[in-house]
């Protein structure tokens, strides 16, 4: 829980579908532990998969825990910083 990666991803489907992923890594054992999925790329569902990453980050964190990111708007957006900064963990970084 020391470093986790994030980013969105997009699948094609079929015709002109497509399926949006956004996991949150830790990069020491590869362990998902939050993902939001969605059929177009919002800042409700990259949001979401911060929502259940928190808790665990909470629980399994023994030192500070970094999320590095790609620089898309979706990371860069204020209530993305917002819930970074006040999920109640100090121990817990956002870096794009």
């Amino acid at each position: 829980m020391q470093k986790i990666v994030t980013d969105v991803i997009e699948f094609k489907c079929t015709g002109e579908e497509k399926l949006c992923l956004s996991p949150l890594v830790d990069l020491y054992n590869r362990e998902i532990i939050g993902m939001g999925m969605s059929k177009r790329p919002t800042l409700d569902f990259v949001r979401d998969s911060l929502y259940q990453a928190l808790p665990v980050i909470g629980d399994r964190a023994a030192y500070w825990t970094t999320i590095y990111s790609d620089q898309g708007w979706h990371y860069q957006h204020r209530i993305f910083q917002s819930m970074c900064r006040q999920c109640g963990h100090e121990e817990l970084l956002w870096f794009a």
